[in-house]
């Protein structure tokens, strides 16, 4: 903010010095006073360009684990990042046009159009401010929470962050999020994620390009290479440890040695097959208590779904359903020996359906 004043002063200082007779009439002090204004434009530009880097890697400390008050799958995290962007290309804005410096009628053209690598050097850091702040929100979803044992330290967060009048349509169980389950953190900052690439990062790509008419085409397609690469880091670091279980308990429950029917028509399925179950219901379980499905309507009460917390809960599962029944035929092709009676087929095509 200060240096788009400083570019204020310095753009209008200029435009008076151009309607004076002597320079109107002395083409080189014309180019010297053209110079300057280039200068502090360029050096103004890095000098911001450098603080935003450094207030980028620091924007994983705006999540508070709460969530936010028109999206209950998301935290305050997204929106607060936004607002912090806007505001910075709104600042940068002014001072790469000098749009609100004072041109007097009458002066010679002292302000000029911002020269291509100016508008680069914006471009890369606006680039750079999103893929750091993405990393800090991976970050800030697998580091470990280490919490004090005292119960009135464990609420202190929740509380700093409610409003505790007793109209207000929000509570602390409402709003807080379990900030100690890592599995928690990662699920929302997937929703998180997720709201970014299809809605939030788009609207500040159009920001960009209306605030200094350029279009980010390559921008864009780094900027979704990277989301996409953040997005699906952080889901197997979710989904690998399910995944691990399940594939575990397939494997032991086909290899077991009473796996092998005894009947010649079995009645029921394997014990494993419903450990498999139970497994993906709690995962079901997990995710739709986490990124609620459900947004809140003015009176308090839940309306439409969310499609990001559908689409979140549709994929994981989608994907565990995909490794579940690659485990099954992993493991019984690996079963020795391998060849199967047709009582043996039976409870393997029960088993199979029923997972």
């Amino acid at each position: 903010q200060y240096l788009s004043k400083i570019i204020v002063l310095v753009g209008t200082a200029a435009s008076v010095m151009a309607s004076l007779g002597p320079v109107i009439s002395n083409s080189s002090i014309q180019e010297k006073i053209k110079a300057m204004v280039g200068g502090t434009r360029e050096r103004c530009v890095r000098a911001v360009c450098d603080s935003w880097n450094k207030d980028a890697e620091s924007c994983k400390s705006l999540e508070d684990w709460t969530r936010a008050p028109d999206r209950r799958d998301l935290t305050k995290m997204p929106a607060q990042f936004m607002a912090f962007e806007k505001s910075i290309l709104s600042g940068m804005q002014k001072i790469v046009y000098y749009s609100d410096a004072v041109v007097k009628p009458g002066s010679s053209t002292v302000i000029s159009p911002p020269p291509s690598k100016i508008l680069q050097i914006v471009k890369t850091q606006f680039v750079t401010s999103i893929y750091k702040a993405l990393n800090g929100m991976v970050e800030n979803a697998e580091r470990q929470i280490t919490q004090d044992t005292d119960d009135w330290v464990l609420v202190t967060a929740a509380m700093a962050n409610a409003d505790i009048e007793p109209s207000s349509s929000t509570s602390i169980g409402v709003d807080a999020i379990d900030a100690s389950s890592r599995n928690v953190r990662m699920l929302i900052t997937l929703s998180n994620l997720k709201a970014l690439k299809i809605d939030l990062v788009p609207q500040l790509v159009s920001f960009f390009e209306s605030s200094f008419s350029v279009k980010l085409t390559d921008e864009t397609k780094t900027i979704c290479d990277v989301l996409g690469q953040i997005d699906n880091k952080l889901f197997q670091s979710y989904t690998r440890p399910t995944v691990t279980t399940l594939s575990k308990t397939i494997r032991d429950g086909i290899n077991a040695a009473d796996w092998m029917p005894t009947a010649t028509k079995p009645d029921q399925v394997k014990p494993y097959a419903y450990a498999v179950l139970l497994n993906l219901v709690m995962v079901h379980t997990e995710i739709s208590t986490t990124v609620s499905s459900f947004s809140p309507s003015s009176s308090g009460t839940t309306t439409n779904p969310t499609t990001t917390g559908s689409a979140l809960l549709a994929e994981i599962l989608s994907f565990l359903l995909e490794k579940v029944s690659e485990a099954l035929l992993s493991a019984f092709k690996d079963r020795k020996p391998n060849s199967y009676t047709l009582p043996a087929l039976m409870p393997s095509t029960l088993d199979t359906e029923f997972t």
